[in-house]
């Protein structure tokens, strides 16, 4: 069953993605293909905003059948005035992908947000926030569909990137780590959930102490992990010790 909290918060997210796009589409935009004058220029990219402007319209009023068709016309009026890796067409691009996702439509979807995150590492590189935010994006919509081998390398391509920039114990790296290993528990992979849990849970640990909501969530994941191997003794060791650092967080009658 697809948890409607993922979706939402995914969805959420996507079309936070997709609003920074279009602020940030005026200092960004490329010229066009072709050699029009600058009124000329300047009214399609007005045409362009007032299409996409029409479709959040009518997603606001409810009219959801009528936004996909809209955000389609405004996609393709994107690529034919401003080129395929113009950040309006990227803009574009998430809003069709998320206008999909409304819907429940999630492998409509897929194939807009594989381009979204490949033109983005292409223009503007594999550590950029906006690519490793679109790889994020791609990585939710396959765990939605349950395509978890899928998953595992925009999952992995954040985490090394994370790596490189911040470094391994940043508050950051480790919450790829966590989602990385969430994929290798749907995959079977347990050694290396292990693995990414432990890494995980020692690092909050030591950074935040052991009654710190993040070093609790650590604790329970691994300790959920170790049951459901049947490593009863240990789980049960980790689950006590998490039952006391939250009683001391928040007291006996928590």
């Amino acid at each position: 069953m697809i948890n409607g909290q993922t979706i939402r918060r995914f969805q959420a997210t996507l079309l936070t993605a997709v609003s920074l796009c279009l602020s940030s589409a005026a200092a960004l935009a490329q010229p066009a293909m072709t050699d029009i004058s600058v009124s000329e220029k300047k009214a399609q990219r007005e045409n362009w905003r007032a299409a996409v402007e029409h479709a959040e319209a009518e997603s606001k009023a409810g009219h959801r059948s009528a936004v996909i068709p809209l955000a389609k016309e405004a996609l393709i009026m994107a690529e034919r005035n401003f080129g395929v890796d113009d950040s309006d067409t990227l803009a574009s691009v998430g809003y069709l992908a998320s206008s999909f996702m409304m819907e429940r439509a999630f492998a409509q979807a897929t194939p807009l947000l594989v381009r979204l995150t490949e033109t983005l590492g292409r223009t503007q590189g594999k550590e950029h926030p906006k690519t490793l935010a679109a790889l994020d994006n791609l990585a939710s919509n396959y765990e939605i569909l349950g395509r978890f081998a899928d998953c595992l390398t925009p999952r992995k391509a954040i985490v090394d990137a994370r790596v490189r920039a911040l470094g391994r114990a940043h508050p950051d790296t480790l919450d790829a780590e966590e989602k990385l290993a969430a994929v290798y528990v749907k995959l079977g992979s347990l050694a290396e959930a292990e693995r990414i849990y432990i890494r995980v849970f020692e690092e909050r640990e030591r950074a935040l102490g052991d009654d710190d909501p993040k070093t609790l969530a650590a604790t329970n994941q691994l300790a959920t992990l170790l049951e459901s191997e049947g490593r009863h003794g240990e789980a049960e060791r980790l689950y006590t010790r998490g039952l006391e650092a939250s009683e001391r967080l928040l007291g006996k009658e928590a």
